[in-house]
């Protein structure tokens, strides 16, 4: 029976990402929630071209995992409310840390390691013992996908 599962997981991380997307995009149309209606919509033809890209690029289960949950924190952030505040915008730590800091701090995170398992493979040595300049390089990547999320914010 494991084996069933472990066999399939990535189906089920696809399935889990439908079943927020249409939850989240039911809660939106219902609260007349436009702006994370457009999000979803964002959401899905990303999603179409990672599952395009997975097959050629042979994304892990962590990465695939984690960009899954990194979808659903941001959909949540903005369909939930505590009390009358949007959850992007509730505080934490008395008021110094944001949820939204906080998904964005995990996205960058994860799109870093994304890039990494991209590019490890063609990677001359010669950088690879130069681990500091790499390591910048990549934070330098992942902010520029971080800039292109918010650009199409």
């Amino acid at each position: 029976m494991l084996n069933f599962f472990v066999r399939r997981k990535n189906y089920f991380i696809l399935f889990f990402t439908i079943a927020y997307l249409i939850t989240f995009t039911g809660n939106a149309i219902f609260q007349s929630n436009y702006e994370f209606l457009y999000y979803t919509v964002m959401m899905v033809a990303l999603i179409y071209v990672a599952v395009i890209l997975t097959k050629r690029l042979q994304l892990g289960f962590f990465i695939l995992i984690n960009l899954s949950l990194l979808g659903f924190l941001h959909l949540l952030g903005g369909n939930y409310y505590i009390e009358s505040t949007r959850l992007y915008d509730y505080f934490f730590f008395g008021g110094i840390f944001r949820y939204d800091n906080f998904v964005h701090t995990y996205g960058t995170f994860i799109a870093t390691i994304a890039l990494y398992s991209l590019l490890a493979d063609f990677v001359d040595e010669r950088l690879r013992q130069k681990y500091p300049i790499f390591a910048l390089l990549l934070v330098f990547m992942a902010l520029g996908v971080g800039t292109l999320n918010e650009l199409m914010e």
